[in-house]
């Protein structure tokens, strides 16, 4: 089986999601580290192994959040892509919903609110510096 793995390397939390070949979630993961590049291939490894994977079963790696900054390059020898926090957040939650146009709420180490359009388009619309991870800080 051949995955593409969405990689959210948050201020607090990295988020990993498998896909395979029809887009459907074959795995999900949250990892907590002190350093963002830890918990990023900390979650690529742990969630590949959970599901009997190895690293040649990956078709390309998509990062986002603050930590994707990090990243230049391939990862692990796999193509990496970038894609826009925002953009990120909007498509997600459209997918995850079943919606075609949707106001998204993310709640990380900080607070998004993303106006996800029906075109494709991710609107930041606001939005606060806390959020869930900050207050789990606190």
């Amino acid at each position: 089986m051949s995955v593409v793995l969405g990689v959210d390397v948050g201020g607090s939390t990295t988020k990993i999601v498998a896909l395979d070949e029809s887009g459907e979630i074959r795995g999900l993961l949250q990892v907590r580290a002190g350093d963002q590049l830890t918990s990023l291939f900390g979650a690529v490894g742990n969630l590949l192994y959970s599901l009997g994977l190895s690293l040649k079963d990956v078709r390309k790696i998509v990062l986002t959040g603050v930590g994707a900054a990090r990243v230049d390059g391939e990862l692990y020898g796999i193509p990496t892509e970038k894609v826009a926090e925002f953009e990120a957040i909007g498509r997600g939650g459209l997918l995850l919903s079943n919606e075609k146009e949707a106001m998204i709420i993310s709640m990380g180490t900080g607070t998004a609110f993303v106006h996800a359009g029906a075109d494709g388009s991710a609107k930041h619309v606001g939005g606060s510096a806390i959020g869930g991870g900050t207050l789990m800080g606190l």
